[in-house]
């Protein structure tokens, strides 16, 4: 098996581009085309009505066909124009090339947090579950419930209930400092009651 993809590799080297992209399709697996066939008829059906269970075979194919692309061009990103070809013609091969791209590109996120997202999807309602399906709002709803916003440390958001409970501990401190003041001032009048009856004397 290893020799046979060594002489394919060499044999590919070797022919024009034009005719490496057509060898190289001729050689796609049967897993690679059982796949792209299933991707190819749930994107069909996503057409008519849509369900998050095709959404997801869709996604594996086209997730499949970038993990092969990525292959056939000996790059390890999704990027370059030998993988964009090829990803072009396998999206055309199986008719998934009519999928929106940034649909398609949410998709492929969707498909990389998959776990994560049907974890999440479970916490759902039936109603919830059923009437998320499109990558985007899948995607979209998923950060926003399980992302942990940032908050600044040094300035922590208070609630109601946190500021109430200070502006009634001030209320106590300035009534207690009422009161003390009160007493200072009768003590005062009390010198100085005192005062006028030693002078009257």
């Amino acid at each position: 098996m290893i020799i046979c993809q060594q002489i394919i590799r060499v044999l590919i080297s070797v022919v024009p581009d034009n005719l490496t992209m057509e060898f190289s399709m001729l050689k796609i697996g049967d897993e690679l085309d059982r796949i792209g066939r299933q991707g190819k008829a749930a994107w069909q059906r996503l057409k008519k009505d849509k369900n998050f269970e095709d959404w997801r075979t869709a996604g594996q194919a086209v997730v499949t066909a970038r993990q092969w692309a990525m292959n056939e061009a000996g790059t390890n990103q999704p990027i370059g124009s030998r993988y964009n070809a090829l990803m072009a013609d396998w999206l055309a091969r199986y008719g998934l090339d009519d999928m929106d791209k940034g649909a398609r590109s949410r998709l492929v996120e969707m498909m990389d947090n998959i776990g994560a997202i049907e974890e999440w999807r479970k916490t759902l309602t039936l109603t919830e579950r059923l009437s998320l399906n499109h990558p985007n709002s899948v995607v979209r709803k998923w950060k926003a419930a399980t992302t942990i916003k940032e908050t600044d440390p040094a300035e922590p958001k208070e609630t109601v209930r946190t500021e109430l409970a200070k502006a009634l501990e001030r209320i106590a401190e300035l009534e207690a400092e009422n009161a003390q003041l009160k007493a200072h001032v009768e003590e005062l009048e009390a010198a100085r009651d005192c005062e006028r009856e030693v002078v009257q004397q």
